[in-house]
């Protein structure tokens, strides 16, 4: 045996390897897992198949919003837009709807079937209120305003009223206002009042409860303005909160996510709003309620409370996303069985589309029993895993298996020299 056939087969030895151990990686990387810790034995109960397609979580990331209208998901990203179809929730599709929908969009709102965004041609320019109605089953979208230098950041629909927080731009200095229109001729709008809010505290998220609007402060705060009879915002009051990130009414109360957990407030009186009660959990971040159920998501769980008594707010079950999911739960909307959650940004080695994406689908027909639809399943290894198994593979394995095959080769070529020193001397 030759020189080179020593070194042919000693890099075949290496290339045997390395595929081996390829080949280990990706069957562990593509693998189900289902370490996600729970309350009930049923949570997250997927089997492991490692030899099926593994369904990439690849739904866009940079999410700022979304807005869940029957089987469709609204997804707003930094630059673009999505429409999702979730028909089958384990597995979501890209759709089209309207091709307007693709410029960079804010201020998803609807009512029912009717949905309206704000879309602008490129950034700070030529805003528009854009329309689109699903019972039409159309695919064009329709332009019901114009506003050349007011970028709509946030809007509330109801049956009669739109109610838009937006910022305006006038000599290069930005003033954030609130405006109020009738929309009972939704292809019409009347401006009814305006308000130009004094200061850039104001974050763009605010909800409408009676005549009362509620802001979230960029200090984290709650700002509560009553809506006068001139349609003009008239401030009432501030309340302090430790990292306030969003509200919501149920009946008469007002249930508020924190950093201290979930606490609930007496809401008949927006000027004195009353402490009820809590639920001592950590970073709660959204939540929505449903036939006295609670559906919370906290930065690392989703939870389900039984609200049956105030006074005593009982966790029904619980998912808590594994080490290797690196997303943390943020905003959630309910759809029938269905809870979709969207996550905050996840960590940057994770946008090489390995493995990454915002949104979660949660089956949840049976609170007590609430179960992950989407992603069907979670990689073996994340991220960090694979680029910690590829430097030990480039700098450890790969120079000890180079050696042992130079020493291979070394050593066959004595053996052949031996033995033909000993046929010489035959």
């Amino acid at each position: 045996m030759g020189l080179k056939t020593s070194i042919k087969n000693g890099s075949s030895l290496i290339f045997v390897f390395l595929l081996i151990l390829s080949q280990i990686i990706s069957i562990g990387f593509f693998s189900s897992a289902s370490d996600s810790q729970y309350i009930t034995s049923t949570i997250c109960g997927n089997s492991a198949y490692p030899f099926e397609p593994y369904e990439l979580n690849v739904h866009g990331f940079g999410l700022y919003d979304l807005l869940v209208v029957g089987d469709l998901v609204f997804a707003e990203f930094e630059d673009s837009s999505d429409i999702l179809n979730i028909s089958t929730p384990s597995d979501p599709k890209e759709t089209l709807i309207c091709s307007d929908f693709a410029h960079p969009s804010r201020a998803f709102t609807n009512y029912g079937d009717t949905i309206l965004f704000g879309s602008s041609e490129s950034y700070y320019q030529n805003y528009s209120i854009m329309k689109i109605d699903l019972a039409s089953n159309t695919t064009e979208c329709s332009e019901i305003a114009f506003w050349s230098e007011t970028r709509p950041r946030l809007m509330s629909l109801t049956n009669d009223t739109l109610y838009v927080f937006a910022m305006n731009i006038y000599n290069n200095t930005v003033y954030p206002e609130f405006m109020i229109f009738n929309a009972t001729n939704i292809n019409v709008l009347t401006l009814l009042g305006n308000t130009t809010l004094t200061g850039s505290n104001l974050r763009s998220s605010f909800i409408v409860h009676e005549n009362f609007v509620y802001f979230i402060s960029y200090a984290r705060n709650l700002f509560v303005y009553q809506i006068n009879s001139t349609y003009q915002l008239s401030f009432i009051k501030e309340y302090s909160f430790a990292q306030l990130e969003s509200v919501y009414f149920h009946e008469n109360y007002l249930f508020t996510c924190n950093n201290f957990g979930l606490q609930v407030f007496d809401s008949s009186n927006p000027s004195n709003l009353t402490y009820i009660t809590h639920y001592n959990i950590s970073s709660a971040q959204s939540i929505r309620i449903n036939n006295d159920v609670a559906y919370l998501t906290t930065s690392d769980s989703f939870t389900t409370l039984d609200l049956s008594d105030i006074m005593d707010i009982q966790a029904l079950d619980q998912y808590i996303p594994s080490d290797r999911e690196f997303v943390e739960l943020w905003k959630i909307e309910l759809n029938g069985n269905l809870a979709i959650i969207l996550t905050e940004t996840l960590w940057f080695l994770d946008y090489g589309g390995d493995y990454g994406g915002y949104l979660y689908i949660f089956d949840i027909s049976s609170p007590t029993e609430i179960k992950r639809l989407y992603p069907g399943r979670i990689p073996l290894f994340d991220s960090f895993d694979i680029f910690i198994i590829q430097m030990i593979l480039l700098f450890v394995v790969l120079p000890i298996v180079i050696i042992l095959v130079t020493i291979l080769i070394v050593v066959i070529r004595i053996r052949k020299k031996k033995r033909q020193v000993k046929l010489g001397l035959s």
